[in-house]
């Protein structure tokens, strides 16, 4: 990777993995949550719970990021 480059600063893949994994559920419901709420229809429970874990994992990379720099 060249230093300076964009992708440097960026989180990689496997987050909605993980929070799916963690919500006990398949990635269908992610995506679904994600498409639910961009048409503003209501979340089931275990939608909003799997956007929140994945929130919860990115921000908590982010911060980690940060930390390297």
């Amino acid at each position: 990777m060249e230093i300076g480059n964009k992708q440097e600063n960026k989180i990689g893949k496997g987050y909605i993995e993980e929070a799916c994994s963690q919500c006990k559920c398949k990635r269908g419901v992610f995506y679904n949550a994600i498409r639910n709420r961009k048409e503003g229809k209501p979340l089931t429970f275990i939608q909003l719970e799997v956007l929140t874990k994945y929130n919860e994992l990115i921000e908590e990379a982010q911060r980690k990021l940060d930390k390297l720099k």
